[in-house]
């Protein structure tokens, strides 16, 4: 399976990047910008595609949903570059061919450095996520995963990829629901899925090599452009970034182990490309065609941000508020060096603050962000000095604190307020503004929590992913200044290597001991932490869903008509047997609680009295309804001292109609049985 797993990265990556490569190199972006912001175009044309074509009656495939975009990119490039020629006198194609980079007194072409940035991003990734997968296939089995992985299924059972189609249920078929969800942004759902249909490989398998692209090179390559626009000219901040963008445990990583949120991953990778192109598009006395193309590019960013998890949206107005205000500042003192009429720069920066406050604010009270900021799910953890030692040290959500890498962001944000150009104090605002919102998220409840945090759900998570997309410029800043010194001390030209060397060396020490034999640590640091974290989800065995109850849940299915609808408990692990089997179990999703509004009569008699089907005429008639004829359990019996597993949602009393089954209840014919699982025929 591994050759199909890394052969699904290929795809996955022609897919993000190609047609929006040659798309934005034909809106006029040098080559290294055209390919860094390349996903903008395809994630959010994949999304748009997905849900146009049900309307066409077209069902969603490679050449449906990729073809459109890959031949207007090639079609536009085509004409860009006869164009430019034409107007070059038919001399090589006016489009730039790219900056470069100085590299230890070397000019290098940027885009060779965006390739090492990839180059990095795939080691870590390899060595911290792949090669503890131990297997391709595996999958976290917890809360949102019931979701993704059935969404993915639905998709490639029907043929339509459209966000308003991410259900559990293929329409027309027995669900316990009167209606299902609305529109949900599912961009990162039609990738998996494509690559899934495409290549006829497992969900699972084309999930893990979604994931790992995103990880270990969309956001690389992503930092990569963020740097280059917020250090215009800082060459040695660049090549910094090589060795601490990918090395925050809090994000990329930490979302694929918790949740896990994967969505919210994809649209995270795209935000350092979002806030690159509004600082230059926004950047006072900037050229008026490179910030037209920025502009573009931007709006690109919200279109593919909207159509993946919204809240990357609010995320790039967390990081760009400061931004905004600088700008103002900087545009005002500008205008009255040239002799125009402007506020003063302290009056206009005071103007934007406000103007920002009230947009937010204003989101804050839109009713269809409503149930958003007042989710109450994350309760408060930890007091003030807890929550800020763990967001300054970066040991966030029980990961082990990060302290060689906390020092680099903080001495970034002091160099960046003391920064005698004033161009990068933004920067250390935004990160100490998110950085309030974490403590404040974790150790307080009311409104102000609602009003700072309430457009990530208020999960500490997903603000310490923010805190870590605002902490990777300062942490460059700071390695880079660390290496300018080192060379001064040593008394190096400028053009030494000691700056490379010394980033070298801060990769390996905030990345010990990801490059060790696999086990050789406790878990003790954060990279250690993750990798025990990742075997420890990926595997059958700790779990509610175990390799001896998957192998069973296949014999059980191939021993009944193929199709059957089978009555199950979600919450005993075969919620997974949807989106790994397709299977057509009943209960799809998890937390029926009682009392739902949204749960049928029918599934509510099954649930709660399916044991009683041989003597009540009406749990007969609600099994007729639904046109059952088999009942699957996997966990049979009290679960006193068997160590049994089930999803962090169970509680027992929603489940009673079917754990009262045994084989001895009257209307139940076992025809598989082993351990504690069974497959019950209804009789009658």
């Amino acid at each position: 399976m591994w050759p199909l797993f890394f052969l699904a990265c290929l795809l996955a990556l022609v897919v993000i990047y190609l047609p929006g490569a040659l798309a934005l190199r034909a809106l006029g972006l040098r080559i290294e910008d055209a390919i860094a912001c390349a996903p903008l175009y395809g994630i959010a044309f994949l999304a748009i595609n997905a849900m146009v074509l049900p309307y066409l009656g077209i069902p969603a495939s490679l050449l449906a949903l990729v073809g459109p975009m890959l031949v207007f990119g090639a079609a536009a490039y085509a004409m860009a570059s006869a164009r430019r020629r034409r107007t070059a006198g038919d001399k090589a194609s006016a489009t730039p061919d790219g900056d470069c980079i100085q590299v230890c007194g070397h000019g290098v072409p940027a885009w060779s450095v965006l390739v090492v940035y990839g180059i990095v991003g795939v080691a870590l990734c390899c060595l911290t996520f792949v090669r503890n997968l131990g297997d391709p296939q595996a999958f976290v089995q917890e809360f949102d995963n019931c979701f993704h992985l059935a969404a993915i299924r639905t998709y490639l059972s029907t043929g339509n990829f459209s966000s308003s189609s991410s259900f559990y249920y293929v329409p027309g078929g027995a669900m316990p629901l009167v209606s299902q969800a609305g529109f949900y942004p599912s961009a990162w759902h039609d990738l998996c899925a494509l690559v899934a249909q495409t290549l006829s490989a497992p969900v699972t398998l084309a999930v893990n090599a979604v994931n790992a692209t995103l990880v270990g090179v969309v956001f690389p390559v992503s930092a990569f452009f963020l740097l280059r626009k917020a250090f215009p000219g800082g060459d040695s901040v660049v090549v910094a970034g090589l060795s601490v963008a990918p090395c925050f445990a809090c994000f990329p990583w930490d979302f694929l182990t918790f949740g896990p949120l994967y969505p919210n991953l994809l649209t995270n990778t795209l935000v350092p490309l979002g806030v690159g192109a509004f600082v230059v598009f926004a950047w006072p006395g900037g050229k008026r065609g490179v910030r037209l193309r920025m502009l573009v590019v931007f709006i690109l960013a919200c279109v593919a941000q909207g159509l993946s998890q919204p809240n990357g949206i609010f995320t790039m107005a967390a990081l760009l508020a400061a931004y905004v205000v600088w700008a103002a500042m900087r545009a005002a003192r500008l205008a009255r060096e040239a002799g125009r009429r402007a506020p003063a720069p302290l009056a206009a920066g005071v103007i934007a603050f406000f103007a920002v406050g009230l947009i937010w604010a204003g989101c804050y009270k839109l009713p269809m962000l409503r149930a958003v900021v007042t989710f109450d799910y994350w309760q408060s953890s930890m007091g003030v000095r807890d929550g800020a030692l763990a967001a300054l040290s970066l040991g966030m959500n029980g990961h082990p604190a990060q302290w060689a890498l906390a020092v680099l962001v903080i001495l970034g944000a002091v160099l960046a307020v003391i920064d005698r150009s004033r161009d990068h104090w933004w920067l250390a605002v935004s990160w100490a503004f998110i950085l309030i919102c974490f403590v404040i998220d974790v150790s307080t409840e009311g409104l102000i929590k609602r009003l700072t945090c309430g457009f990530w759900y208020a999960d500490p998570h997903r603000i310490a992913a923010n805190l870590s997309l605002a902490a990777v410029p300062l942490a460059a800043f700071g390695l880079s200044w660390l290496g300018e010194k080192a060379s001064c001390l040593l008394r190096r030209a400028e053009d030494s290597v000691v700056p490379l060397a010394v980033g070298a060396a801060a990769l390996l020490v905030v990345s010990f001991p990801a490059y060790l034999p696999t086990g050789s640590t406790e878990g003790s640091t954060a990279f250690a932490n993750l990798g025990v974290s990742v075997v420890g989800q990926s595997d059958l065995i700790h779990h509610p869903l175990t390799a001896e109850e998957f192998e069973f849940s296949r014999e059980a299915l191939a021993a009944i008509p193929e199709g059957s609808l089978v009555i199950n408990e979600s919450e005993d692990g075969s919620v997974y047997l949807y989106p790994l089997l397709d299977a057509n179990i009943y209960y799809r999703a998890i937390s029926f609680f009682d009392g739902s509004k949204n749960e049928t009569a029918e599934s509510l008699l099954i649930r709660h009295h399916l044991y009683e089907y041989a003597s009540r005429q009406d749990v007969r008639d609600a099994v007729a309804s639904i046109g059952a004829r088999y009942v699957l359990v996997l966990d049979q019996g009290p679960d006193e001292g068997a160590g049994r597993r089930r999803l962090l949602s169970y509680d027992p009393e929603q489940w009673d109609g079917i754990e009262g089954i045994t084989d001895g209840t009257p209307g139940f014919k076992v025809i598989l049985a082993r351990d504690d699982m069974r497959l019950y025929e209804i009789e009658g």
